[in-house]
């Protein structure tokens, strides 16, 4: 089962897929509208649409760009399309609150389709849905202020030969993950998902050039002559404050280091830092091609002197404790503050202590974009 894990977290990442109705309930707040559930998701549907139990759909994820001419789109996103004042040729599928009832996803019926397919099957590509990704998207626009301030410009793609990417899989997308987590009996760990960029860097074997790549590129290295009053890229900047280039060809070259780089200039600054900072969640050995293990993380981050993320909880998974006991709990535990600011967090990310399996779980207040706390 842990196997079976480890494949998911490497696979491409299914924006939409068809799926069943596991359940649909009336809304509390709304004779209209009614309560989807898709595997750990809820969605909020139109009564009129006929949804039922045991319905095969296609399910598109948050954070799904949908093309928006596309002839399958809902009426009521297709009427949202047409009431933008800045219409742009896809429309983002986000966490909303809809009369007091979390939805997060878009439901597509597959009689618009005309298609018999199998739960699971990916029609990410077939509808030609692409995932919002803030890099990519300030990029695609031309404002170059922005590439600027998301990491200078790219040399190429990010080096996925030599190392995985950072992103985990949500667990409501993903729950019988939960139960091979818990059948695992392995302990685990929690770590506060800051709300930065994530950053991975790295000598490469090859050319024995070090390498700050963002989530998608490797990035050029910036001038950073005397006479510069600001350095403009935070990955630099982050690599150069935790001095890693030095660091990693005095101790271990074989070491990728992937953390999230926060700070001032990067998603407003959430976490309230006067400076770029590097925050280590994932160290790679690119000899063995293996993620250290918990204890070997924390041991190699203080011989190089570097910050963690924050571990939120250690846990012994013969003993089941509230956090993984559900995703309810689960969902629950993400919620919080950024102690060094009181701003909202993003969430945890939960792993076993050997790196077999991990994932996320995000905070919906923090999707639904709710104010910051007054730390007290």
């Amino acid at each position: 089962m842990i196997e079976e894990s480890i494949d998911a977290c490497d696979r491409i990442r299914k924006l939409a897929s068809v799926q069943t109705v596991s359940e649909i309930l009336p809304h509390p707040n709304a004779d209209r509208l009614e309560l989807a559930t898709i595997l750990g998701w809820q969605v909020v549907v139109a009564k009129a649409e006929l949804i039922q139990k045991g319905d095969k759909v296609v399910y598109c994820e948050i954070d799904s760009k949908l093309p928006s001419t596309a002839t399958w789109l809902p009426e009521a996103v297709k009427r949202r399309i047409e009431g933008q004042k800045n219409k742009k040729d896809w429309f983002h599928v986000k966490t909303a609150m809809i009369r007091g009832q979390l939805s997060q996803g878009l439901i597509v019926l597959m009689k618009d389709l005309e298609e018999e397919l199998e739960d699971g099957h990916d029609m990410t590509a077939k509808l030609g849905i692409e995932k919002y990704d803030d890099e990519e998207t300030e990029e695609s626009t031309g404002d170059r202020n922005k590439i600027k301030l998301a990491g200078g410009n790219c040399w190429k793609p990010f080096p996925k030969e030599l190392v995985p990417k950072t992103d985990e899989p949500r667990i409501q997308s993903n729950p019988w993950m939960l139960q091979s987590f818990k059948e695992s009996n392995s302990p685990y760990y929690a770590t506060v998902k800051l709300d930065g960029s994530s950053g991975t860097f790295l000598i490469d074997p090859k050319t024995d050039e070090f390498w700050v790549c963002s989530r998608n590129h490797v990035r050029f290295h910036p001038n950073y002559g005397d006479d510069s009053p600001k350095v403009m890229c935070p990955y630099w900047e982050a690599a150069k404050n935790a001095n890693l280039e030095a660091k990693l060809r005095e101790h271990n070259k074989n070491l990728a280091i992937q953390g999230e780089v926060c700070g001032p200039r990067i998603a407003k600054n959430p976490l309230g830092l006067d400076r770029i900072k590097l925050f280590v969640f994932d160290i790679y050995d690119l000899k063995t091609r293996r993620k250290l293990p918990f204890a070997e993380l924390v041991s190699t981050c203080v011989k190089l002197g570097l910050t963690m993320v924050p571990v939120e909880c250690v846990g012994d998974n013969s003993n089941v404790t509230e956090h993984v006991s559900s995703i309810g709990n689960l969902l629950e535990a993400s919620k919080g503050i950024y102690e060094s600011s009181g701003n909202v967090r993003e969430g945890l990310v939960l792993r076993s202590m050997d790196q077999k399996i991990s994932f996320k779980v995000i905070n919906n207040d923090y999707l639904l974009g709710k104010k910051s706390k007054k730390k007290k």
